[in-house]
């Protein structure tokens, strides 16, 4: 929590810098976080996103191939929210999968499906299950050694998340797909997917959201299990599903939303927020 209120403090500064808002103030390591506010309750101020979308930076995977390609103007796509492995390392990353490609097409191989890791297949066989074409994963649609690519997609990801047609959450921890049964919410209420702090605009941006099981099972979509997920992480249901537009809800109650997830890097726990937040086009800076 300290972590997210000094970062709060630097992104707030960085917008009033910019007269966009006045300078907030946190009094406290837990001021304005704990308990979580209501919607009534805040000093609403809307701050609407300053993004532009921008699909012509996106990199996508072709459901058909799984290679890698663009596209140009405002395409249809599924996106993809998951836990990233314990191990980086085992995820299919941009490298892979470009070198795969190359390797396939001086061959003459069409598709490189079957050499990726069973989730990005399973993913692509997912989207393209439900006739989309393109697909993006941030594993490996984000050259992440490229600072630059880096920095632009942080900046536009909750754009790229909100865009989408289908987002589709993966939880690798849960097995059971009946939503109905006690087994089932006890699952998916301890799932690490709640506890990570990039899956929570993952959960707000996209307005079609479908979780699915450890084995790919559809469990059911946003709406339905609107009232599991206000249960599991405090986010009201009308704000859930999108009657409630976010920019209505107050910066403090924002931000109480994340303060129980955790990233990798602790500079994470103030990027994940930017697009929660309204603050776009800021710098990075890790370490």
């Amino acid at each position: 929590i300290n972590h997210v209120v000094y970062l709060f403090r630097e992104l707030t500064c960085l917008r009033a810098a910019a007269g966009a808002i006045p300078r907030f103030r946190v009094r406290g390591p837990t001021a304005s976080l704990l308990p979580p506010l209501h919607v009534s309750s805040c000093r609403r101020k809307s701050i609407s996103p300053q993004f532009t979308p921008s699909h012509d930076r996106m990199r996508f995977l072709d459901t058909t191939t799984g290679k890698l390609t663009t596209s140009s103007g405002a395409p249809h796509y599924a996106i993809l929210s998951h836990v990233w492995d314990l191990d980086p390392a085992k995820e299919d990353n941009y490298a892979t999968v470009t070198q795969l490609s190359q390797t396939a097409n001086a061959a003459g191989t069409p598709t490189i499906l079957n050499r990726l890791s069973a989730k990005i297949r399973n993913f692509c066989n997912t989207a393209r299950n439900a006739n989309f074409l393109l697909a993006w994963a941030d594993t490996c649609c984000i050259n992440q050694s490229d600072h630059t690519e880096l920095q632009t997609a942080i900046n536009t990801m909750y754009q790229w998340y909100a865009n989408a047609d289908t987002c589709y959450v993966y939880l690798h921890d849960v097995h059971l797909h009946d939503f109905n049964t006690d087994q089932f919410k006890d699952q998916f209420r301890r799932a690490r997917w709640h506890q990570r702090g990039w899956t929570l605009q993952e959960l707000l941006a996209p307005r079609n959201v479908v979780f699915l099981s450890s084995q790919w099972n559809v469990i059911g979509s946003k709406h339905q299990l609107a009232s599991i997920i206000e249960s599991r992480t405090g986010i009201p249901r009308p704000i859930l599903i999108q009657e409630i537009s976010i920019e209505a809800v107050c910066m403090a109650q924002r931000l109480s939303w994340a303060a129980n997830r955790m990233t990798r890097k602790p500079e994470d726990l103030a990027y994940c927020l930017i697009g929660i937040l309204g603050v776009s086009r800021i710098p990075f800076v890790y370490g």
